[in-house]
């Protein structure tokens, strides 16, 4: 089942594609563009304003990273494409790299610190209890009762 959220996003996706030239659009595959139209929110409302820039469309991040796709699949340059496809991979070892700062599987038990036991010179002395003096507690306990 699709999120509510994609199926606004493929709605503006498509309300935009109209707005684009027809030649661009042609560049997405059939497929695509049938999939966005039938899982598309068909009860969504979304106006695009003429008078607007794409850029200054106000349209969901969902939407933009439909068309960032778009633009790096199908209308980019093989220049642009390889820019692109180069700033995502330079992102990717970034985040790989301050996840490997965080999670330093090396130094994950160099930051512990190690228990040290405490060392006393005398062992724990407890007081010892006779036979006799058992016996006299259950006595007691059991007069108590009454």
């Amino acid at each position: 089942m699709i999120n509510a959220e994609y199926a606004c996003a493929y709605k503006e996706v498509i309300e935009l594609l109209k707005y684009m030239p027809i030649e661009d659009v042609k560049k997405i595959p059939s497929k695509k563009i049938l999939y966005l139209l039938n899982h598309m929110d068909k009860h969504y409302e979304y106006i695009v304003d003429e008078t607007k820039t794409f850029e200054e469309q106000k349209k969901s991040a969902l939407t933009e990273s439909i068309f960032a796709d778009f633009f790096r699949n199908y209308w980019a340059t093989p220049a642009q494409k390889q820019k692109i496809l180069a700033k995502m991979n330079y992102d990717f070892l970034k985040r790989e790299e301050k996840k490997r700062e965080l999670y330093n599987p090396n130094a994950i038990f160099k930051t512990k610190k190690k228990a040290t036991i405490a060392s006393t010179s005398n062992p724990i002395q407890y007081p010892s209890v006779g036979f006799l003096h058992i016996i006299f507690n259950k006595i007691n306990q059991f007069f108590q009762k009454f």
